[in-house]
């Protein structure tokens, strides 16, 4: 049995432990979720246990998890978790689903796809270092 205000959900996470090291309570995460996957939500760092499971690789990380109340959750539901460990301003930045696996782009009005550098990346945008330029619009 679990007990707890079902209007507030906290997240336990499992980080590997090459990650860990970059992680500090208060730092910003952005969470998938299978159950939802067109839905990106979002909390924060509150504890990191000083400790690597040694069967796993892992170490464990609470957290909050924000949510407006539309979707029904579930204890035990399966999430995918992004901390952020860096922010960048002033880049060029597309949706992922514009940049394919290969790293090329479309761009409108040219036959053959475009190389492109990648940068920092999150669950709904790639930084995109050289290729392409701001004005150049995207296709799929």
């Amino acid at each position: 049995m679990e007990i707890g205000d079902s209007s507030k959900f906290e997240t336990e996470l499992s980080v590997d432990e090459t990650d860990v090291g970059l992680i500090t309570p208060g730092q910003n995460i952005s969470y998938t979720i299978d159950a939802f996957p067109d839905a990106v939500f979002h909390g924060k760092v509150n504890e990191i246990f000083p400790h690597i499971n040694s069967s796993s690789k892992t170490s464990r990380i609470k957290a909050t998890f924000e949510s407006d109340g539309s979707k029904a959750f579930f204890s035990g539901m399966s999430v995918e978790a992004n901390i952020v460990i860096a922010e960048k301003k002033n880049v060029l930045a597309v949706k992922r689903e514009f940049v394919t696996k290969d790293k090329t782009v479309l761009i409108k009005g040219q036959e053959s796809p475009v190389k492109v550098n990648l940068g920092a990346e999150d669950l709904e945008y790639v930084e995109i270092l050289s290729g392409i330029k701001e004005e150049d619009v995207l296709t799929k």
